[in-house]
């Protein structure tokens, strides 16, 4: 297995004792596949980003909350800088895709074509675990 680097700080609220084990696991699995999809893409970000995360656990709720929801698992609004996510349907592939879709917004100053943002997202989550 590949070790990954982590180059982001976790920040304490996040690993706080107030979240339970399960919550505490998902943060750091969160934090390293963005870590790893960095470095997939060599796109490092120097300043800290705003995302804010919405976790529904199921495709209803996520389509009440946010109506111009597909039947997709989980995907990034950028206006919004929100990952809106699906737990039931959600694996680490699907979120390696759809935190590419967040670092590549992130990282250029003119948001580019979404045709070039999906091949540079279908990149990082099938090269996730090389």
């Amino acid at each position: 297995m590949r070790k990954i680097s982590t180059r982001i700080e976790l920040q304490r609220d996040m690993l706080s004792p107030d979240l339970n084990k399960s919550q505490r696991d998902l943060v750091w699995k969160f934090y390293v596949i963005y870590a790893r999809d960095q470095d997939i893409l060599n796109m490092h970000q120097v300043k800290q980003q705003n995302l804010n995360i919405h976790i529904y656990h199921d495709l209803k709720k996520l389509k009440k909350e946010f109506k111009e929801a597909k039947s997709v698992p989980a995907f990034y609004y950028h206006r919004k800088r929100t990952l809106y996510l699906d737990a039931k349907r959600c694996d680490e592939y699907i979120l390696a895709h759809e935190l590419a879709h967040v670092i590549i917004c992130h990282y250029f100053m003119i948001e580019p074509p979404a045709n070039m943002q999906e091949i540079l997202a279908i990149y990082c989550d099938s090269h996730l675990k090389d």
